[in-house]
């Protein structure tokens, strides 16, 4: 590689960081499990205190993502106490690990030609799902983070017997965050071990060396190593638990997907075809991913990045050939004529709703929250919203007072006095506007902010806006233990 080379490649990481920390900057969020699952039981380990959801309380969650999350949260907690940095450090983590997938993507594609190495390379730094995913403190990503440099190992060229333990080691830590992309390595690494059975000891030892690690954690959380996975396929799979939080017909994966790139789904379908032709493997462990988790009742977006990540690294692919095959010899017009498009592809679609809400969504709302816990005197807290992790839960808080769940104020049940029983056990809350009208008057709105974001999940009314409201005085929590969060959230069971 020249000089000149290694300044662009330099050039365009510096761009995906850039793009990946704006992104993990908001304190917003795609999924529920971003707070409850995963930052809630990190600030718990670090912190000491927050809620313990149904999963956790069946263990059938591995710890090692909470573990991972409470170093740079203490980090942050150490550092600077009285700021957010507890919050966005962990976010900035996973930005980081991000940033493998524009390795795998060089590295795939330089196995094909520069061109196509270079192409990888801007695209995995620019494409919108890329950014956003990147910067969550979900499994989804992080697994996909681990299995595609394992794949551009195995897959793209020669690797040293270090790197095939290295990437056995990260396939196994793909399948440890996200146990449901196990079909999708096992195609990865059979493809990779065809032919060069030389290959199997030393990747075995990778992978066995990574379940050993979680298998620490597991101990040392109290738990069997592993056990997490046979109960969540008791309770999701077996007693068909995940079907309570919605289900799609099988194809719902497709046509979710259709509503996010619109009309450049052809496009990106018709180009990973063709792209598929240099990594039939990689194509291949993608439709498998998508075929188990459509056979899945619960279906969530993030269930399907690996998916959406190779089809868009392919795609990549795919445009390069396109366009030797309509100019041949006009390698020097590829960049020229394949990057804007992927530009304009990116901007527009992550710039246009719905997806432009998933950048800020419910970042005014826990944004509040946190405020809220920074207030001197606030010595017991009410979240209005009947989702309780769309406050941030005590990891936004960031305070060790009682947390109360109205599930609803309204003004009927106002007047026959439900709210008023816990109403003396708290003096800040954060809720919809429309609150002015039914808290005390010894309430003030302090500040409110507007919730465009939140519209989609219709947590509040289109244009409504959400506010902290507080009292002074004290909090006389007595008697409004039916009220508080942890003991609601075990009432219902969910």
């Amino acid at each position: 590689m020249t000089k000149q080379e290694r300044g662009f490649v330099a050039l365009v990481v510096i761009l995906a960081i850039g793009a990946r920390f704006a992104a993990a900057l908001p304190f917003a969020q795609l999924h529920s499990d971003e707070i409850g699952q995963y930052m809630e039981q990190a600030h718990r380990l670090v912190f000491g205190y927050g809620v313990i959801p149904w999963e956790y309380r069946v263990e059938m969650r591995s710890w090692l993502m909470p573990v991972l999350l409470s170093s740079p949260m203490a980090l942050g907690g150490a550092v600077a106490p009285d700021s957010m940095a507890y919050l966005i450090l962990p976010r900035i983590l996973m930005a980081c690990c991000s940033l493998s997938i524009l390795w795998a993507g060089w590295r795939l594609g330089r196995a094909i030609s520069p061109t196509h190495g270079w192409l990888a390379l801007i695209v995995a730094a620019i494409w919108f799902e890329y950014i956003v995913f990147g910067a969550r403190t979900l499994t989804e990503p992080l697994a996909t983070a681990a299995i595609l440099p394992a794949a551009a190992i195995l897959l793209a060229g020669e690797a040293t017997k270090r790197q095939i333990i290295a990437a056995g080691a990260l396939l196994a830590l793909g399948c440890i965050f996200r146990f449901h992309f196990g079909p999708a390595v096992v195609v990865i690494a059979l493809t990779a071990l065809w032919g060069r059975w030389d290959r199997f000891w030393p990747l075995a030892a990778g992978g066995l060396a990574m379940a050993a690690v979680s298998s620490i954690v597991d101990l040392a959380m109290g738990q069997a190593p592993f056990q997490w996975i046979i109960t969540n396929v008791q309770f999701n799979i077996m007693n068909d638990v995940a079907s309570e939080f919605g289900v799609s017909p099988p194809y719902g994966y497709l046509t979710n997907q259709l509503g996010q790139w619109g009309l450049w789904t052809l496009p990106i379908v018709g180009l990973s075809t063709l792209g598929a032709r240099h990594y039939p493997a990689l194509f291949a462990a993608a439709l498998v991913n998508l075929a188990l988790h459509s056979l899945i009742g619960h279906k969530e977006y993030r269930f399907v990045f690996l998916t959406i990540t190779i089809l868009i690294l392919l795609a990549a692919f795919g445009s390069v050939d396109l366009i030797k095959r309509l100019r041949p010899g006009g390698a020097r017009l590829l960049p020229y004529a394949t990057v804007p498009v992927w530009m304009v592809a990116s901007v527009s679609l992550g710039a246009t709703e719905p997806r432009s809400l998933i950048w800020t969504k419910f970042d005014p709302t826990m944004t509040l929250v946190h405020q809220a816990g920074k207030l001197p005197s606030t010595c017991g807290f009410a979240f209005e919203h009947r989702e309780f992790w769309t406050s941030g839960g005590y990891a936004a808080l960031h305070r060790n007072v009682p947390v109360y769940m109205e599930r609803g104020f309204d003004p009927e049940a106002y007047r026959k006095g439900e709210v008023l029983r816990a109403g003396k056990a708290y003096n800040s809350v954060v809720g919809s506007e429309a609150l002015k009208a039914i808290l005390p008057s010894s309430y003030r709105a302090l500040e409110c902010r507007a919730t465009s974001a939140e519209r989609e999940l219709s947590a509040y009314a289109d244009g409504e806006r959400v506010c902290l409201f507080h009292r002074p005085g004290p909090c006389e929590a007595k008697g409004a233990e039916q009220w508080q969060v942890q003991n609601i959230i075990q009432k219902i069971g969910r």
